[in-house]
């Protein structure tokens, strides 16, 4: 299958979900909602991010203990002075906060870590099927900035990360229809995995994730009539339908990697190497997939690269004051 077949295929897929939620092609009305661990963390952090009220608006039932335990997960021990303290003043204090139930999805474990830490490889397919407006762009070894093309600019750091937690961090403004004068704040995702297999030993992925954002100078009206509804349903929809392409992806290496391959070297606005560690990806997939002909894929739904080994050394990072710990 040539490399626009693989990418026509998943947007197929996304038409098709937007047709059979909105009763009907909704022209342009569908892309936001194609903003799918990844463009939740994108689109959020950069669009509607320091309260000038200490108020929480939580958006499901018994939030404060899902924001508490949230909270806790996060290991503040293990980052540095100026993590610490960024993101302990936006949790301790959000404007709102928001628990996106768990998301399960058939999905390699390497391969939803490979999407996870490179999510300018994710927009960048989004880009190529015509499916968003989105620019990301990685500015350093765990930091991206990105605007949506509608009013959103923002900056994002990935400061603590193990295959099972990844804490980001981020910093943005928005002006456009939502907020005539526009708005500053910031933002702190928790996102939890967990590796397992489905009845059939198929390897699995369940996300979950949450989400504390800041807003300077906004009403508390204003949150509790509009944003608080509008961010319930975005975010979710755009973490589950997140979570759903990375697992459509997953599933097309284990049938085609050399697809996959030719599309990775379509990916034009991602660095060679990490092109390059897609294909090694794929490939490691593919075979773990297929050990021979006509043999059903099977996995024993754990990482099989390095991944879990530390990418530096935490306590390494401290004494050189870079504020990033990535396992």
């Amino acid at each position: 299958m040539p490399a626009v077949g693989v990418l026509e295929g998943m947007r197929g897929g996304i038409m098709r979900k937007t047709e059979s939620t909105r009763g009907g092609t909704d022209r342009q009305g569908w892309r936001p909602n194609r903003r799918e661990t990844l463009k939740a963390i994108a689109a959020v952090a950069s669009a509607v991010m320091a309260p000038q009220f200490g108020v929480a608006f939580d958006l499901v039932p018994g939030a404060n203990a899902l924001r508490e335990s949230a909270i806790e997960a996060i290991p503040f021990d293990e980052l540095t002075d100026e993590s610490r303290q960024r993101i302990s003043s936006i949790v301790n204090r959000p404007t709102i906060h928001r628990h996106v139930p768990s998301q399960t999805v058939e999905c390699s474990p390497d391969v939803h870590l490979f999407m996870l830490r490179n999510p300018e490889v994710v927009v960048n397919m989004w880009q190529i099927m015509g499916a968003t407006n989105m620019t990301l762009k990685r500015t350093g070894p765990f930091t991206f900035n990105s605007t949506d093309g509608v009013g959103t600019k923002s900056n994002l750091e990935l400061v603590y990360g193990t295959p099972e937690l990844h804490v980001l961090y981020g910093e943005g403004s928005y002006e456009g229809p939502l907020l005539k004068r526009g708005t500053t704040g910031r933002c702190v995702l928790v996102l939890k995995s967990r590796y397992g297999n489905s009845p059939e030993q198929r390897a699995n992925v369940s996300n979950q994730l949450d989400l504390f954002l800041q807003l300077d100078n906004v009403g508390a009206e204003l949150v509790a009539k509009t944003l608080q509804p509008m961010l319930a349903k975005t975010v979710e929809n755009n973490f589950n339908e997140t979570a759903k392409f990375v697992g459509r992806v997953s599933q097309l290496i284990e049938k085609n990697s050399g697809g996959i391959e030719r599309l990775a070297r379509r990916l034009s606005n991602v660095e060679p190497e990490t092109r390059e560690e897609f294909v090694r990806v794929a490939a490691r997939v593919y075979a773990q997939a297929n050990p021979a002909e006509g043999s059903p894929p099977r996995s024993n739904g754990r990482l099989t690269d390095n991944s879990t080994e530390p990418v530096s050394a935490s306590t390494a990072q401290a004494r050189r004051g870079t504020s990033t710990s990535i396992r």
